[in-house]
């Protein structure tokens, strides 16, 4: 039987006394309380959070004891709500950062959102070097401005690959990012997620020694020559050694050189460790007092500088751990590395949830949402009013332009609205305008919900970003932006209707923390701060916390006999342990160790042997006070024991079990709360529909 106040009622007895309408305990709910219900839905998704359908170990006794918790579980969750907690500031934000989170995994595109992951982990095997021809166009250049841009660069194109020019005499002709030009374009090697998406699209779609066609990015267009491909070897920790050239008058080529030669000698000999000349000569003070150790990193790190990856190349190319390279030289000056260790990239699945992170932070993700943005367009039958795109266009002034657009400086109307002839009779005899007013007119329609052209002002109005361009592409860039959002949010709006799974995820997490918070109040600050209750309780069950017997004594724990002996003796004489431990330790390091304290014969789990206790225990003879026994090998260890008491079994104090008493007390106060909670609200089950959900999760 039940033990709170359940009524189990057959739906017609129900309908007839206990009031409830049909819609309350209708076939799909489990049962109701205060005015709420929980659908067979909710119910077995719940219970089977952990569990699957036809699993043997589900029975119906099993079913029925989650529904006692369940419907504790929400009755506490009533209690919270009766209390106004749902309605604190801290709850609802908690609540709001949650939701944001967890919607993340149900907004976007499942199967685009995982083809992403592979692709990226699969692009991350391999390492690619690449050159570059980039000619700038900003994202809101006027069409006019983007096709000099593209000219420009079409016509390296046509050069390069009809053979009258080389990739290279192109970039130096072209090209106009200055960093990667004295290189001829050169970029070193790179992976996945390192550079833009649509850069890196091409850059591993392309065969080594091919050239891409132009492509364009937000920093304008660009041609893209595979130069090499080869696989990732991950990352590495080295241990490091620099001597700068020419930052002192002695510091010449010549020196320096002499110098590192004179250290890789030293250190081939033999004669000094490597982390030594580290600390002594390196002039990397980033590692020189860690013995030259670096953090681990990849051979790909440094994207451009081809310095810095010759470099990393260096220690790369060593084969095995403690190797040692050759003195070699930089822009920095001369070098060299001793390979400490190789982590090879991780599997898939110790990779996946950081590159899902990177995903959602980088450009590619624009591609998860353009699939979620199209399925709500596909689905709620989206629309866009062309007519009053052009009106807001119309009625933009310069502002706009400078990044400082005000909604309240457009005008009431566009001014393709034209007014009407004056009305006779009007006292001012003026013309009457009998359009919509311009921010009331629907600009985007999503489902049955309507945005205005107002909507789209507030919008624009937080973007402060001057416009380099022509008004209409950089409004229409806005809106595109805009109109993605407002699918996102629609989505997201209608995310319980259209999730199951993301609806009860929600609100088991929205319910629990309420419960929480209540059950903090209740029971775990009336545990902690109710004294003299606390003390009550104890004493209504002190018997039942109880020392067994127990002895109050020092351990030595010594590597030998011979050395067991010698340290009885000092025990003995009453040298202090601290004394003893120094004084053979000092000889043979870790040679004596100690620890003091009271143990009971079930403590034996606190040492290494466990028998060590039990045999203390066994001879009563070793109950004397100040007795010092030398208790004999266990394990590794021979040790001896100084007695300073033995207590026999005696009642433990509160201090001295308040811990599992406070959390016992706990339990006691929560069967309390629970226990008013069945008198103060009214639970009714459906016995019909719940005899149907064991037949379902039994399969019955």
């Amino acid at each position: 039987m039940q033990c709170f106040k359940l009524k189990t009622v057959l739906l017609a007895l129900t309908l007839v006394f206990a009031g409830v309408t049909q819609a309350q305990l209708d076939r799909d709910v489990v049962f109701t309380y205060q005015g709420n219900s929980v659908s067979s839905e909710e119910f077995i998704y719940q219970y089977l959070k952990n569990k699957r359908p036809g699993d043997s170990s589900i029975t119906e006794s099993d079913i029925r004891n989650y529904l006692d918790l369940y419907v504790k579980f929400k009755l506490k969750y009533q209690d919270a709500r009766d209390a106004n907690l749902d309605t604190l500031p801290d709850y609802i934000t908690e609540l709001g950062r949650y939701r944001s989170s967890l919607a993340r995994n149900y907004l976007f595109d499942k199967e685009v959102t995982e083809d992403l992951i592979h692709e990226a982990y699969d692009r991350m095997k391999w390492e690619v070097r690449a050159a570059h021809i980039l000619v700038f166009v900003d994202a809101n250049a006027t069409p006019a401005d983007s096709l000099v841009a593209y000219n420009k660069i079409m016509a390296a194109y046509n050069a390069i690959q009809a053979g009258s020019s080389s990739f290279e005499d192109q970039v130096n002709a072209v090209s106009e990012d200055q960093s990667s030009k004295v290189n001829g374009g050169d970029l070193g090697f790179f992976t996945a997620m390192q550079l833009v998406y649509s850069f890196e699209n091409e850059a591993y779609n392309t065969a080594v020694g091919g050239v891409s066609k132009v492509f364009r990015t937000q920093f304008g267009y660009h041609i893209v020559k595979v130069l090499d491909k080869r696989p990732n070897p991950g990352e590495i920790k080295i241990r490091h050694i620099m001597l700068r050239v020419g930052h002192k008058p002695e510091a010449t080529e010549e020196a320096v050189r002499k110098n590192i030669q004179d250290i890789y000698a030293s250190i081939q000999k033999g004669e000094s460790a490597f982390d030594k000349m580290a600390r002594s000569y390196s002039e990397d003070f980033n590692t020189k007092y860690e013995g030259g150790l670096t953090n681990y990193f990849s051979a790909n790190q440094h994207v451009g500088d081809l310095d810095m990856q010759n470099w990393a190349d260096m220690a790369f190319a060593l084969q095995k751990d403690n190797d040692v390279s050759q003195p070699f030289r930089t822009k920095k000056g001369w070098h060299i590395v001793q390979r400490v260790q190789i982590r090879p990239i991780g599997t898939f699945d110790q990779m996946r949830s950081s590159l899902l992170k990177k995903i959602r932070e980088d450009q590619r993700s624009q591609k998860s949402i353009d699939a979620l943005v199209a399925k709500v367009k596909a689905e709620s039958n989206y629309s866009f009013v062309e007519a009053s795109f052009q009106d807001l266009l119309s009625s933009l002034d310069s502002n706009f332009r400078l990044g400082r657009f005000r909604k309240e400086n457009l005008p009431k109307y566009a001014p393709t609205v034209k007014p009407a002839k004056p009305v006779r009779g009007n006292v001012f005899n003026a013309p009457m305008i009998t359009g919509v007013p311009l921010i009331e007119q629907e600009i985007m329609r999503i489902g049955n919900e309507p945005l205005t052209v107002g909507d789209f002002a507030d919008y624009i109005e937080n973007k402060t970003t001057p416009v380099s361009g022509s008004n209409e592409v950089a409004l229409r860039n806005l809106y595109n932006m805009w109109s993605s959002e407002m699918c996102v949010a629609y989505q997201d709006r209608h995310l319980p209707e259209k999730s199951p799974e993301f609806k009860y995820i929600y609100q088991e997490f929205a319910e629990g923390i309420l419960m929480f918070n209540r059950k903090k109040i209740v029971v775990w600050d009336v545990a902690n701060t109710d004294t003299a209750g606390l003390e009550k309780f104890f004493g209504q069950h002190r018997e039942e916390y109880r020392w067994t017997d127990r002895y109050a004594a020092d351990f030595y724990f010594c590597a030998n006999k011979d050395l067991m002996g010698k340290v009885a003796k000092q025990v003995k004489k009453g040298v202090h342990p601290d004394t003893i431990r120094n004084m053979h330790n000092r000889v043979t390091p870790l040679s004596v160790d100690y620890k003091k304290g009271k143990y009971e014969k079930k403590d034996s789990y606190l040492f290494a042997d466990k028998a060590m206790l039990g045999k203390l225990f066994a001879n009563p003879a070793n109950q004397k006070a100040g007795k010092i026994i030398k208790l004999g090998q266990f394990g590794d260890d021979f040790v001896v024991v100084k007695v300073n008491e033995y207590m026999p079994t005696q009642l433990k104090t509160l201090a001295e079990s308040r811990g599992p008493v406070t959390a016992r007390y706990e339990d006691y106060l929560e069967a309390q709360w629970v226990q008013e909670l069945q008198q103060r609200y009214t639970v009714q089950v459906n016995e019909a529909v719940m005899a149907d959900v064991v037949k379902r999760l039994t399969k019955k």
